[in-house]
């Protein structure tokens, strides 16, 4: 319980922005009252910083310092806290994330700024020491080991904030103290320590290593190495630092294909477009000429449009509409306030040139983009009628509408939410504000009274059943910030005081649930991109491990309750009945569901269960309150039909039929798009396939769903079967689309794939050798913008980074330069400048409540007739406002002594869990032998 409230409280004060100085009294109530460690604060405490808090928050190094500061925890706890955090976290691969590594990385930092500022004991300096040499060496043995590569490069700058904070540490006067006393002792745990990070950082961290070495000439004990090995490490770094120095900058000449390479890159991937990074990479390549940068953004943008391979996909084409539409029109009204310009000039040439090469699907995107850009007041209405030969206030919204006013109408009357979905599909300049408004209300229902979380239930249901807005949604706020506050929400339900009926409850939960997975396939999220609140929480385990059933073994006694409850009111009583809703949480029952499958399998097999009786019980599954459950159960049979393809086809055809209910139809066209893939791949590839024809055929007609689609095999052998493999395939392709821009767009799929064949490492390899062959062509300066364009920005959409493998790879700039050459050494300086520019450029910044760049003006809402709405009834103005929620820590400490947490330290070497390659599974499940009918309850059946 004290664990509880301590987590309550560190939750409630970051919440509440409560100044550090007050949170020094609270601590001290804490610890007195509640008995709270050392371990205990400070595990809370990081906790929220990786599960809430945005990234750099200032009040969590605040936080730290009062905590540090007034005596109640040490900066070894920190650090042996963040040990024990990222051993979990490596476990279930959520270390492996970008966010994950930042936010180390930034408390790291952060600790090493309050080391520096504090008078330690020598005890103190001495186990910090121990502990982040102990540390890096972990980090170094995963970077030596080829099958880890690609989590090693997620992990460079928490390298790198570790490594200094042991140098740091070391020339501190307690450090300095602690080594002095001990450097004529050679098998001290601390020198052997530091000597072991010095020599495992040779190959993989020189820069590291050298800094390394020099603080230990300082100590007899820690200087092993040779001189003339030192020398010629001080020789190696001293002539890359000279030959750098002498290296000018390349000049930035902008080239419209690295324009619309980088909009195609996050068309392509469904992202997130931030218009003040738009518009700052645009400023840095034109050097801030506004004219050039117009042209060049209007007509990339239709280029995106009618060029590429994928200009045929009916969702391909949504995307680029939704951007033209509603992003574009905005993007190009702020550059053009910049300075004068002719923009009706510019919105004929366009007209001119698409109306000649461009398809009737191009034209109509034009008409519609021309018609917007009269509310931006980028061209006239007589001239767009005279261009297109309609009228333009026809087919158009009449204003742009206050994201603000939207908001406000909403609180004063749930209905217009959702009016507001229905309003983001149309495509008519408004969608920013639209979905902004959309966010904040959802927002704003997630932290207020419990009765509010039927109108939370009724806008997510909207937003599932039509697809198309959830892209319109994150072309505007990104999806973290979208979903945080829903997952949040979902982790810190409250089932305890529940009475009467569970089903509206589990329909409020199962729809908010429903909204994120669908968000997640829509978009082929990461799990670290949904904004969990802790990897403990609900929807975090639920993504680890919800379509995996238990053994009965396994389970616990209420578990097995629950489990019986089920069993028995699906399949032996008339109906469900409150109770088993109401008892068993919705948490509980869909961690439950493939469980719940895999025994009813179990029971037909065994002849304990009819086939009428199954697919009786399994209706149910088919209602409004348990649809979402459908997601896990068809992600559960894909696995289960390579086992029992019959009893699996007998389920399948169960969940598969239409719902008898309309209202649910929509949704379950919505699940059978996204959750179905892997189960027709299962039965297409069982020889058994013809038996099962029908269902068959209902999945394959089922819609594409996500615009990031896996590589085909035909593509694959066709990359890989070339001469010189995929590497030259790329090259290839990235040169063909400098030389000959209108042969068409740079393949990212190509890219994504390359990089998991190959390793990030050996991409940058060949993005440099590419840069030699041009460097003596005048096209060297256009590749370069291309190439460091899809260098940058492609980090986030190939989730493995290649700018910290460029980063890598220049920190060995010397061994470089005596192995590959100076041409070489020259091209991998100009990659590494020109990356940094622009990834520093287009890093977006937190999503805000703010449009991003254009100022709304106050104006009529027009056809939206919010008027026309009933406001909301008395009952609900008077109901009180809900408090926040308990959020149990994600993880408690026992108080290891430190003997314990060296130890823990030094064996984090042998990771067992990291699985090399692209998993395809959403949640990730264990193998299952169904033919083993001990583990099947038939006690349950009777």
């Amino acid at each position: 319980m004290a664990k509880s409230q301590l987590s309550l409280l560190v939750r409630q004060c970051l919440h509440q922005r409560v100044p550090p100085e007050e949170l020094r009294e609270m601590l001290q109530y804490a610890m007195k009252k509640w008995k709270a460690t050392a371990t205990d604060i400070v595990a809370n405490l990081l906790s929220c910083a990786f599960g809430f808090c945005l990234e750099n928050d200032p009040l969590v190094p605040a936080y730290m310092q009062v905590i540090v500061t007034c005596g109640h925890a040490t900066v070894s706890d920190f650090i042996s806290v963040l040990i024990v955090h990222w051993q979990k976290s490596a476990k279930k691969q959520i270390s492996e994330s970008p966010s994950y590594a930042r936010t180390l990385a930034q408390i790291i930092a952060e600790i090493t700024v309050l080391t520096h500022n504090l008078a330690m004991s020598n005890n103190e300096s001495r186990s910090c020491i121990t502990l982040s040499a102990r540390w890096l060496c972990t980090f170094f043995r995963i970077a030596a080991n080829p099958e880890l590569k690609h989590v090693a490069d997620q992990y460079s700058i928490v390298v790198n904030a570790l490594h200094f904070f042991l140098v740091v540490n070391m020339n501190t006067n307690a450090g300095s103290s602690v080594l002095k006393a001990v450097e004529n002792s050679k098998h001290d745990p601390m020198n052997i320590a530091i000597r072991q990070a010095i020599k495992e950082s040779e190959n993989d961290f020189p820069g590291i290593s050298m800094a390394l070495l020099a603080e230990a000439q300082k100590h007899p004990a820690l200087a092993e190495t040779s001189q003339p090995e030192i020398e010629n490490h001080h020789s190696t770094t001293m002539a890359a630092l000279q030959f750098e120095q002498g290296i000018t900058d390349a000049q930035i000449v902008p080239s419209r294909t690295a324009t619309y390479t980088y909009l195609y890159i996050k068309l392509l991937n469904s992202s997130t477009i931030d218009d003040t990074a738009l518009y700052t990479y645009l400023s840095t390549r034109y050097h801030n000429s506004s004219t050039l940068m117009f042209n060049d953004l209007l007509f990339s943008s239709f280029e995106v449009l009618t060029k590429p391979p994928q200009a045929q996909d009916p969702m391909y084409q949504a995307q680029c509409r939704i951007f033209l539409h509603n992003k574009l029109p905005s993007i190009l009204a702020f550059i053009a306030a910049a300075e004068p310009m002719p923009t009706e000039q510019y919105m004929q040439e366009l007209w001119n040139e698409l109306s000649t090469i461009g398809n009737a699907e191009s034209l109509a995107a034009v008409k519609r983009f021309l018609h917007v850009c009269i509310l931006h007041h980028l061209i006239s209405a007589d001239a767009v009628q005279s261009l297109t030969g309609e009228d333009a206030s026809s087919n158009s919204a009449k204003a742009l509408f206050p994201k603000q006013a939207l908001v406000n109408q909403v609180k004063s009357n749930a209905a217009i939410g959702l009016r507001l979905v229905d309003e983001l599909g149309k495509n008519d300049g408004n969608a920013g504000p639209v979905a902004q408004a959309i966010v904040e209300v959802m927002h704003g229902y997630c932290v207020a009274k419990e009765t509010q979380h039927q109108h939370l239930r009724d806008m997510a249901t909207a937003l599932v059943r039509q697809p198309t807005t959830i892209n319109s949604l994150c072309m505007f706020v990104q999806p973290t910030y979208c979903l945080a506050p829903l997952c949040r929400l979902l982790d810190e339900w409250r089932w305890d005081d529940l009475h009467g009926e569970g089903q509206p409850i589990y329909e409020e939960f199962g729809s908010v649930l429903l909204l994120i997975l669908t968000v997640k396939f829509r978009l082929g999220l990461q799990n670290d991109e949904l904004g969990l609140s802790s990897s403990s929480g609900f929807v975090a385990q639920y993504l680890s491990f919800g379509q995996s059933e238990k053994q009965l073994s396994q389970m616990t006694a209420e578990e097995q309750k629950h489990l019986e409850e089920w069993i028995n009111n699906l399949y032996f009583a008339e109906g469900l009945s409150d109770e088993v809703t109401a008892h068993c949480s919705a948490m509980e029952f869909y961690m439950m569901v493939p469980t719940i499958l895999r025994q009813s399998m179990m029971a037909l097999a065994k002849g304990k269960l009819s086939e009428e009786s199954l697919k009786g019980g399994l209706d149910y599954f088919l209602e409004s309150f348990l649809l979402p459950s459908l997601v896990s159960s068809f992600a559960w049979l894909a696995k289960a039909a390579e086992k029992d393809l019959k009893s699996a086809m007998i389920i399948a055809q169960v969940l598969t039929k239409t719902p008898s209910n309309p209202e649910t139809n929509r949704l379950h066209q919505t699940i059978l798009d996204m959750a179905t893939g892997t189960l027709r791949e299962a039965i297409s590839h069982s020889p058994d396939q013809s038996q099962y024809s029908d269902t068959l055929n209902l999945l394959a007609s089922r819609t594409h769903f996500c615009l990031r689609h896996e590589v085909k095999d035909e593509e694959m052998n066709t990359w890989t079967s070339q001469e010189g493999g995929i590497s030259a395939q790329l090259q290839r392709a990235v040169a063909d689309v400098v030389a000959v821009p209108s042969a068409g767009l740079f393949q990212p799929n190509l890219l994504a794939t390359a990089v998991r064949l190959r390793g990030p490492g050996v991409i940058i390899h060949d993005f440099v050798t590419l840069l030699v062959q041009f460097s003596a062509n005048n096209e060297f300066a256009h590749l370069l913008d291309v190439v460091a364009t899809i260098t940058a920005a492609s980090d986030s959409s190939i989730g493995i980074s290649l700018r910290n493998s460029l980063q890598l790879t220049h920190a060995r700039l010397g061994d470089l330069l005596k192995k590959e050459g100076e041409l070489f050494a020259t091209a991998l300086v100009h990659l590494h400048r020109r990356v940094e520019l622009y990834a520093t450029v287009l890093t977006p910044q937190p999503t805000t409540d703010d449009h991003d760049l254009i100022p709304v003006d106050s104006v009529d809402l027009g056809e939206i007739n919010l008027d026309q709405l009933p406001p909301p009834t008395t009952a609900e103005a008077q109901k009180p406002a809900q408090q926040d929620q308990a959020l149990q820590a994600e993880q408690q400490l026992s108080g290891e002594d430190m003997d314990q947490m060296l130890n823990e330290a030094a064996n984090m070497g042998s990771i067992d869990d990291y699985t090399q390659g692209e998993d395809t599974n959403m949640f990730g499940m264990d193998e299952y032998d169904l033919t083993n009918l001990e583990d099947l309850d038939l006690n349950m059946f009777q």
